[in-house]
């Protein structure tokens, strides 16, 4: 997620270098592994497995041809979902840094993806405006969230403001609880007109203190 930028400076070739160096090229499913291999002895604000996993049942379960997320970061879910879609759908990946959309590049053309996803980078109010006119989008079925928690409502705004999305399109969004998301969440709660969701949570191997630490999915589907 692009909000990691503000806060942590990931080594970002050495992650380079290892996913490439532990990873088949042209195997999706070896890169991803090769990532949260990586994960497992270095901080990474990925999206990660456990989370991955209940993401992947919900594209199986929905007829996506469009997948946007805002927040690439270093290329993780663009592979892991891009993957999960059929053959003639796409990912586009909206990502605020230079340098995680690079290295973001690089390993999904390693991944062998690189004709189902595409990096719009720059700021996503900005990003946003000619996007269906710019790649020839006709509607977004999956919205993933995983950027900066404070900018979650406005951009959400911005994607209803541009009519992204038509009744049963699903808008996913990560760290609800943690680090947290009260905005976001309230707003997806008190629009029961807008949105029918669910929480789903995720508890983590780490613990703050003597409790895991729990996250969660905020899952909205958009009623039109």
């Amino acid at each position: 997620m692009s909000s990691v930028s503000a806060v942590y400076k990931p080594d970002t070739g050495g992650y380079l270098d290892f996913v490439l160096s532990n990873s088949t090229r042209g195997d999706a499913s070896s890169v991803i592994s090769a990532i949260d291999q990586y994960a497992d002895t270095h901080t990474l604000m990925h999206i990660g497995n456990k989370k991955g996993s209940v993401i992947d049942d919900l594209i199986s379960k929905q007829p996506v041809q469009v997948m946007v997320e805002l927040g690439g970061y270093l290329g993780y879910s663009a592979v892991r979902f891009a993957n999960k879609l059929p053959t003639n759908g796409h990912y586009y990946s909206f990502e605020l840094n230079p340098e995680f959309a690079e290295v973001a590049g690089k390993i999904i053309e390693h991944a062998g993806l690189s004709s189902k996803v595409t990096i719009v980078l720059g700021e996503f109010q900005s990003t946003s405006k000619n996007f269906f006119q710019e790649y020839d989008v006709k509607e977004v079925q999956f919205v993933f969230i995983d950027h900066w928690q404070d900018l979650y409502v406005q951009d959400l705004k911005i994607i209803e403001e541009l009519k992204w999305m038509q009744k049963g399109a699903l808008v996913v969004a990560d760290n609800v609880l943690y680090p947290g998301a009260p905005e976001y969440k309230a707003y997806i709660e008190n629009h029961p007109e807008t949105y029918e969701s669910r929480m789903i949570e995720v508890e983590f191997s780490f613990r703050k203190g003597d409790k895991p630490v729990v996250d969660a999915l905020l899952v909205a589907e958009f009623l039109g």
